[in-house]
């Protein structure tokens, strides 16, 4: 199978799509994910698609700990935000050869760490378990899984305010601009909390350090109702009402 890899940066952000969303009616969302994208290239962040004939089919989203936009004490090591395979070509390998690439660009590093649900039977559970990485700790319905490069390394970790739910008596809903499904859902999630009257907060968290002190250890979105955790999908009108009602909250 012929491929290739497109790192995206500042000088071929503009023309490139992100793989997520490609629609035209997409397109304030894309372009808000490319505004975070740009800024954050400069403390780090690389990210990577996979091209076969012509159309990108997957990438990977990381940068280093330090600056990573999770609730993670990971300092030294790389942090993916993201890493995924649509379509046709899933099962097919892109998996790993994206990986490879993060591995690759982490030489020097302590390792590699991912946030994912704490879902044994899941399929990225088991991706990145055959593939070295081991739990290290959880959160919530979270764990952080992390490939350590020397077993002497300290293991990375869940920041402390992972451990406290929100306290909100409502609808809390945190995000970030990192993914444009998140920013497309916002919306119609508010649409539907104001069409039940139900009190709500919703905060978009502007910058990494806000992110360390969320309460969602998934960090990208964590959707609450006094302060239990509904979610950390984006969720668009249907679906949104289907989990309250069947929460007995609407």
């Amino acid at each position: 199978m012929d491929y290739s890899i497109i790192e995206l940066n500042l000088n071929n952000i503009d023309n490139e799509d992100v793989v997520c969303l490609r629609g035209k009616k997409d397109t304030p969302f894309i372009n808000e994910k490319k505004l975070w994208m740009k800024k954050e290239f400069t403390n780090g962040l690389k990210f990577k698609k996979i091209m076969i004939e012509g159309r990108s089919w997957g990438f990977i989203e990381y940068i280093p700990g330090e600056n990573a936009w999770r609730p993670v004490n990971a300092d030294g090591y790389t942090v993916i935000h993201c890493h995924w395979i649509i379509g046709r070509y899933t099962q097919k390998g892109l998996g790993q050869i994206l990986l490879n690439e993060c591995l690759e660009d982490s030489n020097g590093m302590k390792g590699v760490v991912t946030v994912i649900e704490d879902k044994h039977l899941a399929a990225d559970y088991k991706f990145y378990s055959r593939r070295g990485f081991e739990i290290v700790d959880k959160a919530g319905k979270f764990v952080l899984m992390a490939k350590k490069f020397k077993d002497n390394y300290k293991d990375p970790e869940f920041t402390s305010s992972t451990r406290t739910p929100p306290d909100f008596q409502g609808i809390y809903i945190s995000y970030i601009r990192q993914c444009p499904y998140i920013e497309k859902s916002i919306e119609e999630m508010e649409n539907v909390v104001k069409k039940y009257h139900l009190p709500y907060r919703i905060e978009r968290l502007e910058n990494s350090e806000s992110v360390k002190s969320s309460t969602c250890p998934f960090g990208v979105c964590g959707i609450y109702y006094k302060g239990e955790f509904l979610t950390h999908e984006p969720l668009y009108e249907s679906k949104f009402v289907k989990i309250l009602s069947k929460k007995d909250i609407i």
